[in-house]
């Protein structure tokens, strides 16, 4: 309430989104993430959500509902938590002696500032695309507290604006902005790793759009790289100039990123799938999680359990 929501699925209730998921029509694409059949799983959802309308509006609940709660959440729920946690980790690296196709013809990309590796899910199902971007250092200033130092940084929601074929077949892109805790900034290099995940099937079903915009996305960043050296008031509408500063600890010899300049932020404009910082899952995700995907707030403050 009060914040603007891009992802469709938010604006849907529980009641709206057990329907789609039981529905004729969509089952099948959900089946096997849950154990148990159509009609029970749907019971188990209902029930959860009839002790969460009562809690809602005000109507007292038993502490039978909330041992319900809890029980049908096991049952309903433990599958889809392993899959988030593969799917959101993809833990292991794609062999280099893959032979499928897409693998084959994506992984020969690259540029001098970007190199492209991928990871996997342990049941393979999902690709981790990592787009590795070594941002060059056009400036460094050293002053009492440490160093001021003008680089840049590729904007990741951008990408996802400008190209819609990669937009189109990913399932989401995360980020991982750059961090370092150097004795010598100078030779520091300022990596910031956007990360596509799609499913396999897709991939190799659509590799050739994909690698088409890959091409274009490294074709862009060159050029705009080579335009901001030439003239750094320019800006490229991937990459833009930004200023960082590497700050002296005061009781080490040692100096620390401020790495918070090259973070995306979500705004109104944000495209659904691009969901910020979120690499890492615990195997209980639901309830760990304090900020999910399209949320622009934490889900609460308060770390204490309601019960």
């Amino acid at each position: 309430m009060g914040f603007v929501l891009n992802s469709p699925l938010l604006h849907l209730t529980s009641g709206e989104l057990i329907r789609v998921i039981t529905s004729d029509a969509y089952w099948k694409l959900f089946k096997n993430y849950f154990l148990g059949s159509k009609d029970i799983i749907k019971n188990k959802l209902d029930e959860i959500g009839n002790v969460r309308n009562s809690l809602a509006h005000f109507r007292p609940i038993k502490k039978g509902d909330i041992e319900l709660v809890k029980q049908n959440s096991i049952h309903t729920l433990q599958e889809i938590e392993r899959t988030l946690e593969d799917f959101i980790t993809c833990p292991d690296i794609v062999p280099t002696n893959t032979e499928e196709n897409w693998y084959k013809e994506i992984i020969t990309l690259g540029v001098e500032e970007c190199k492209i590796s991928f990871k996997q899910s342990k049941k393979e199902q999902w690709i981790k695309l990592i787009l590795s971007f070594n941002a060059p250092v056009l400036k460094i200033l050293k002053n009492y507290f440490g160093y001021n130092i003008a680089t840049v940084n590729l904007k990741t929601d951008r990408i996802l604006v400008d190209y819609p074929q990669i937009a189109k077949h990913t399932i989401c892109v995360t980020e991982v902005v750059p961090s370092a805790f150097t004795k010598t900034p100078e030779e520091n290099n300022f990596i910031k790793q956007i990360r596509f995940t799609f499913s396999r099937t897709s991939l190799e079903k659509n590799h050739s759009e994909i690698k088409a915009d890959l091409e274009n996305i490294l074709l862009s960043i060159s050029k705009e790289i080579a335009l901001i050296k030439d003239d750094n008031l320019a800006r490229g509408r991937l990459i833009e100039v930004v200023h960082c500063r590497f700050e002296k600890q005061s009781d080490i010899e040692y100096y620390e990123l401020d790495g918070e300049i090259f973070r995306t932020e979500f705004d109104e404009e944000s495209p659904v799938e691009y969901w910020g910082a979120f690499n890492f899952s615990s195997k209980n995700f639901i309830t760990d999680t304090d900020k999910y995907p399209w949320m622009p707030v934490e889900i609460s403050e308060d770390n204490e359990l309601p019960f």
